[in-house]
This record gives structure tokens, sequence and C-alpha cells, in this order.
């Protein structure tokens, strides 16, 4: 089940928003979370699909990928990927009013093809006024 992260942004600015997987080991019960038992999910190999929409059914506003460059995964066996927007990826995004919240998730495809969502979201875009 994705983690649910709401994504707060600045229209025009350059946005860099550092994520890191973990998965649960094997850990006899009762569960004692002192002993952390979360290691980092190794992303070796894996691909990054985001979309960002006005809602569920919507058109796609803005869309980020390993494949554009715009989710990178520097060190894949620490589990830490980061998403990356330029101020154009959304300045060019119109709405009425100060502010816009969309969805959006992200995607993770393995060597093998198993896609899972880690993430998902409010993505609340707040309105410049400099441009």
């Amino acid at each position: 089940m994705a983690v649910i992260i709401d994504l707060n942004v600045d229209q025009g600015t350059t946005i860099t928003d550092v994520f890191q997987l973990n998965v649960l080991t094997h850990q006899t019960l009762p569960f004692n979370a002192s002993t952390n038992p979360y290691i980092p999910f190794d992303l070796t190999g894996c691909t990054f699909n985001m979309m960002v929409r006005p809602d569920y059914d919507s058109p796609v506003k803005l869309t980020a990928s390993s494949g554009n460059g715009k989710i990178v995964c520097a060190a894949p066996t620490t589990g830490i990927f980061s998403l990356n927007l330029s101020p154009a990826d959304t300045t060019g995004i119109r709405f009425t009013g100060d502010s816009a919240s969309y969805v959006y998730d992200i995607e993770v495809t393995d060597q093998s093809g198993n896609v899972s969502r880690p993430v998902q979201g409010a993505f609340n875009i707040s309105r410049e006024v400099t441009r």
C-alpha cells in the first residue's frame, strides 16, 4: 500500500524532493520497532514514473520519470531517489486562484517488470506572482 505524502510546491521554482524506500525485514513476533527492522529497498535497475492530474480521471498536467530525467536514483542500494523539477515544469500549469490541489503518484518498475506504487498524495501548487 502506498504511503501518503502531500507535496507542496511553489510554481516556477526549482523543486527537489528526496524519498527513501525501506522494506520490513523478517522479524519474529511480537514486533519490536526499537530494533529498527527496516532496511533500504534496492532500486538497482528500477525505473520510475509519476503523473500529476487535477483528479484521477483528468488529463495529465505534469509527467516525471527516470526516462525524462526528472526522477533520479543516484545510489540505488540506499533506496533513495529524488524528484527534480525545473521552474518550467510548473510555470505552464494554469489555474485560477492563489493555489491549486492536484493528485499524484509514483510507480516503480523493477527489473522483472513488477510495478509498485510506494507513494501518492496531493500535489499542491501555490501560484507565482513574479514571472
